[in-house]
């Protein structure tokens, strides 16, 4: 979180790969070593194809007939998080778990709010809460959108991650805070994917099976826009 003023919006996934490569040569020729080598398989993270840069971040909401926002970056790299109420005790050490496994280990720094901030210059960026999302003409389960997005820019100041009662897995909670930090599925990835790749770990989908973890793909993209 941080005081909501709108930041350059970042170079075109060309143009971050390039940059990345000649870095990694560079690197390579006079002896560094370097932190994080590019091995992801596919881009997906935001800005890319139908979710390139000119698509900024809109307000959303937990039903499908909202007017949904894009898929957005949160707005830095240091993330504060609150876990609502209306997650039981074991659906907070769930989350708990996630991020700790999951998220922690890349380069966003993620920490837990004792209290949240729903407005002003300081907001709690992702914010867990139990509700209905599902409609009567889908079965979706989990949903992440942004309720305060930055103007002029692919980033959310801060981001709901609703999932229905019942269904809080670690698979679904990875998936949707996966959304949370621009994590987009494989059809909208650069190159596409089928969404059922298992290479996109969490990011598979359908939410109800396939691996818990992030995996090597999805952690690469974190970290090359954080």
């Amino acid at each position: 979180m941080r005081a909501r003023t709108a930041a350059a919006e970042p170079s075109s996934t060309g143009k971050r790969r390039r940059s990345m490569v000649l870095v990694v040569v560079t690197a390579a020729a006079i002896g560094f070593a370097v932190p994080h080598a590019w091995g992801a398989v596919t881009d997906n993270i935001v800005p890319i194809g139908d979710f390139d840069a000119h698509e900024m971040c809109r307000k959303g909401g937990p039903s499908s007939s909202d007017t949904r926002s894009r898929v957005c970056q949160t707005d830095n790299r240091d993330v504060g998080m609150y876990r609502q109420g209306s997650l039981s005790a074991a659906q907070k050490t769930r989350v708990d778990q996630v991020i700790d496994a999951q998220f922690s280990p890349t380069d966003l720094v993620m920490k837990w709010d004792g209290s949240p901030a729903y407005s002003g210059d300081a907001e709690t960026d992702f914010i867990y809460q139990i509700g209905t999302v599902k409609e009567s003409d889908d079965d979706v389960v989990g949903r992440a959108w942004c309720d305060d997005p930055i103007e002029n820019t692919i980033k959310c100041d801060q981001t709901y991650i609703r999932i229905e009662n019942g269904y809080v897995t670690k698979k679904r909670i990875c998936h949707e805070t996966g959304h949370a930090v621009g994590l987009l599925h494989g059809a909208d990835a650069v190159p596409e994917l089928s969404n059922s790749d298992n290479r996109l770990g969490c990011m598979e989908k359908p939410s109800d099976g396939g691996s818990e973890s992030l995996g090597d793909n999805n952690r690469d993209n974190i970290n090359s826009v954080y």
